[in-house]
Formats: structure tokens, C-alpha cells, sequence
């Protein structure tokens, strides 16, 4: 018979694992949808879902069948569904990716993954609640305290799951480490030691049946490095891609963020920018990186500006660790890349710059929308020196689905009223990268004189092919100003995601 203390600690535990799995899910689909507002939103409500449905089933079948067995057989259960879910992810990839719809896409990712756990889970409640409500006129201190050991064992999960096990074990470790615990709460509510040896032969099948799966599965030839941190599911994998032959890519969840030639073949891109900040002013002492990546932008600002400090600002250090290992960065001569986010990095310090160059978000699935709004633009033009410039890279179509781009300019130009538009991309319908630059000056060349003056920049005349008259997107009435308040960049940019993200996973697909 179990004390009230051991139902607690039951309560403890199963509000803990559900807590773990809820948080750690999103690092399971981030990689084949990115971590979207929409990742977030189906996972935790799926996960509601499951656990709402999971106590109402339960509270019925443990008033049939009012045994320990039962409870135990939920938790047995459970144990075995999370353990298998990155293995349901990896089989389930193919099928999630026929989805066109982003947003629907994840809610079926979430409901294959994460459903049926939740749901076992979710039905435990009821179940021990059964055992510890015995004293009817206790009901309501007993229900609270009840309520009470299951929210503490979230709140322990939630901090656990975000400072430990993400950063140290990963999600798959942290997968196995909750199958685990379930499994021995199942052990020991069984109250015999044949079905205590029977659970337990169960359990050792399944794991030989993981680690099976683990030793057969081979990671994709392409693959160079693959890992996770804080931040993000980071993939580095050398790749043969149309028009830019052999190259080697930075995936940081879904989205591609650096590519790189292995072949020394120059290509057109938006990396190759920097030179059109000299135009405006001759004499750069000072730049600030907002985004590293593969530092390969901090490296080329460095070569063409040798007596500049370039000051690059990463938030995640392992993201810096992989560029130095497989992009070659140990060899840049970079002054200083600090671990924190741009706008963090920006706000924490006084200190003006001559050019600010926000390279955070060139993927199209997950745009950090704090790095988009009229205050952060404030924030960045508040940071630049006299005639400094600020430049931020995004991805977006000019045209048809362009409210994005629109909203962007619109937000843009709301705070620097001096700006110049640069485009890379063959097709204004189709995506491109779109690099916006304002300068801290009233003097404005016309677009013609900068074009005149990028003619005598190494490079310089396809640069000013890239240059565009932006005037025909000022004052669209469909536009919306961002602001910290207000910036519903998700929204803005689904209709952009549906239409290319199929064919971009087609082609940049990591895990191919």
C-alpha cells in the first residue's frame, strides 16, 4: 500500500516528465520545421490536448478498475513512447514533409510525436489523485496539495530541462533519462516480482530495440557535424547544389545560414557586400557583426577595412566553436566575437560604431521579430557615429507575396530616413536576399552617384547591379510599422513559407 508521501513523490514525477518532454519536443521538430512561433504553439498545445484528454480517460478507467496495476501500466507505457520518439521523428520526416502548410505541419508533427506520451501522462493524475483523496472532508487541502507536488514537479522540469539537459545531454539523452524514471515508477508500483521481472524484460527489449536502430542508422554522408546546443539543432553538411556546385552549409535548425564554396568558386551573394560601405564614408574604424554564423561576413569586413576593429556578436558560442573547427574561422584575424544576442549587445553599451550589420535572420522560417521593430532600428541608428551605417539582410519576395518586405522597408525607413536598397536574386517574385542600408547623414547621393562611385570599388560594378529604386514600395496603405508591441512577422510570412518551403527542403534539406 502506498503512503500519501509516495503519492506525492508520483505526482512529483509525472508533473516533472511532462514538463521535460513539452520542452524538449520543440528541439525534435525544430530541425524538420524550424522553431517558429508555430512549432511552439502546436507543440504546447498539443501537449495540453493530450494530457486534458489523457485525465479525463483516466479518471473513468481507474473508477472501473481502481489497482496499482493499472497505474503502473500507464506509466510502463509512457516510458516506452518517449523513448522512441526521435526514432518516430526521424521515420516520420518523409511524411511531415509532404505538408505544404507550415502551420499545419507542425500541429501533425506534434500530434505523431507527442500526443499519445501527453495523453498517457496526462491520464496519471486522475489515477493517484483516486489513491490520496480518501478523507472527504480533506478533499480540498488534499486536492491543492496534490495539485501543488505536480505543478512543483513542472516547475523543477521546465528549469531542468532549459539549464541542464539541453546544454549537457541533449534531447535524445534527455528522451532516454525520462523513459528511464517512468520506467522504474512502473517497477515499482507493480506489486509482484513475476510482473515486476516481466516489466522489466520488457524494458531491456525495448532498449536492445533502441540501441538497435541506433547502430543500424548511419548519418548521412553529406554530414560533417551534427550537434545541439542552447540555441539551436546545428548541422554542418557539405553539399552539391544547383548552379553553386560543391559547398558546405550551416544549418541552424531547418534554415541554411551559411554557404560556403569547397571548390574556391566565387558566387554572387550578399556576403560579398561589404565593400559598398566605403563608398560612404572612406574612413571605417569601427564595425559591429550582429550574427556570426560562419564569421565568413566578419572576415571579409576585416580584410577590406585592415584598420578597422570588427566586433562580432554570436549568441551562441557553439555556433562560433563550429566555425573556427569546420569553416576554418580559427584562422580569421577577428578582434572579438562575443557570445550575446545583437540587440542585447547593442543596448548593453554606449560605445558608436561606423557600420552596424545585422546579418541574424537570413533564413525565411524563423525570423527573431525583436531584431525587426522600429525600437531595435532606434536602438541601432542611437549606436552609429556620424555618417555611420546600419545594414540589415533579410529574405523576402519584392513582389506578390511582399507584404513582409513591404512592412519591413516601411519600418525601416520610418527611423532612417537615408537609406539604399540592394537585392540578390534572379526573380523579384521569388525569394531573395534583401539588404537595406541607412546612413546617419542628411547628405543623400542620388542612386545614380553611388552606383557612379561603387564603378571604382574592387567589385564595385556588381555591386551596382544590385542596387534598385525602392521608391515604387514607399507608402504602401497594406504595411504595418513594427514595433515591440506589435510585429506579427510570423503571420507576414507564412504565406511566403508555404509557397517555398517544399521546394527549399527539396533542395537544402539537412539531413540530406
Amino acid at each position: 500500500m502506498l503512503t500519501k508521501r509516495d503519492l506525492l513523490l508520483l505526482s512529483f514525477t509525472t508533473g516533472f516528465s511532462v514538463m521535460v518532454v513539452e520542452l524538449t519536443a520543440s528541439r525534435i521538430i525544430a530541425p524538420i520545421l524550424g522553431s517558429s512561433i508555430y512549432t511552439w504553439t502546436s507543440v504546447i498545445g498539443i501537449t495540453l490536448l493530450g494530457t486534458s484528454i489523457g485525465s479525463h480517460i483516466g479518471g473513468n478507467i481507474i473508477d472501473k478498475k481502481n489497482q496499482l496495476r493499472v497505474i503502473a501500466n500507464f506509466f510502463l507505457a509512457a516510458s516506452a513512447l518517449v523513448l522512441f520518439i526521435p526514432a518516430i521523428a526521424s521515420l516520420s520526416t518523409f511524411l511531415i514533409l509532404k505538408v505544404s502548410t507550415l502551420w499545419l505541419a507542425t500541429i501533425i508533427a506534434s500530434l505523431i510525436l507527442f500526443f499519445i506520451p501527453a495523453f498517457l501522462l496526462g491520464a496519471i493524475y486522475p489515477m493517484i489523485a483516486k489513491q490520496y483523496f480518501q478523507d472527504i472532508a480533506k478533499i480540498g487541502k488534499n486536492s491543492g496539495t496534490l495539485s501543488a507536488s505536480w505543478s512543483t514537479g513542472s516547475i523543477l522540469g521546465t528549469f531542468l530541462t532549459g539549464f541542464v539537459f539541453t546544454g549537457y545531454i541533449g534531447s535524445e539523452g534527455t528522451f532516454i533519462s525520462i523513459s528511464i524514471l517512468l520506467f522504474l515508477c512502473s517497477i515499482w508500483l507493480y506489486v509482484t516480482k513475476n510482473l515486476r521481472l516481466y516489466a522489466t524484460c520488457f524494458f531491456l527489449l525495448l532498449l536492445v530495440f533502441f540501441f538497435s536502430l541506433k547502430l543500424s542508422h548511419r548519418d548521412n554522408p553529406t554530414t560533417v557535424i551534427h550537434t545541439e546546443s542552447n540555441y539551436y539543432d546545428i548541422l554542418v553538411a557539405d553539399k552539391e547544389l544547383p548552379m553553386l556546385g560543391k559547398v558546405r552549409v550551416l544549418f541552424l535548425d531547418a534554415g541554411s545560414h551559411n554557404i560556403e564554396s569547397l571548390s574556391d568558386a566565387k558566387f554572387d551573394s550578399y556576403v560579398n557586400f561589404y565593400p559598398v560601405f566605403s563608398v560612404f564614408n572612406e574612413d571605417i574604424r569601427d564595425i559591429a557583426m550582429l550574427g556570426g554564423g560562419s564569421l565568413e561576413m566578419s572576415d571579409n569586413f576585416k580584410n577590406f577595412y585592415p584598420n578597422a576593429t570588427v566586433t562580432t556578436a554570436e549568441i551562441d558560442p557553439e555556433v562560433t566553436a563550429i566555425a573556427d573547427k569546420y569553416f576554418n574561422a580559427s584562422d580569421y584575424v577577428i578582434e572579438n566575437t562575443i557570445a550575446v544576442d545583437g540587440r542585447v549587445f547593442l543596448a548593453g553599451s554606449n560605445k558608436k560604431y561606423d557600420v552596424i550589420f545585422s546579418d541574424a535572420y537570413n533564413s525565411f522560417i524563423s525570423v527573431p521579430w525583436h531584431l525587426a521593430t522600429k525600437e531595435f532600428f532606434q536602438l541601432s541608428k542611437s549606436r552609429l557615429n556620424t555618417d555611420g551605417m546600419f545594414a540589415i539582410n533579410f529574405i523576402s519576395p519584392q513582389t506578390g507575396n511582399n507584404v513582409f518586405y513591404k512592412s519591413m522597408f516601411a519600418t525601416f525607413s520610418s527611423v532612417y530616413e537615408n537609406y539604399y536598397v540592394f537585392v540578390y536574386g534572379n526573380n523579384a517574385q521569388s525569394i531573395e536576399n534583401i539588404v537595406l542600408v541607412g546612413i546617419n547623414s542628411t547628405v543623400h547621393p542620388s542612386n545614380f552617384q553611388v552606383k557612379s562611385k561603387l564603378l571604382d570599388v574592387p567589385g564595385g560594378e556588381n555591386l551596382a547591379d544590385h542596387l534598385i529604386n525602392a521608391s515604387n514600395i514607399k507608402d504602401n496603405n497594406d504595411s504595418i510599422i513594427f514595433t515591440d508591441n506589435y510585429a506579427p512577422i510570423d503571420r507576414l510570412m507564412m504565406p511566403i513559407i508555404n509557397k517555398y518551403f517544399t521546394p527549399y527542403i527539396s533542395i537544402m534539406n539537412p539531413k540530406t
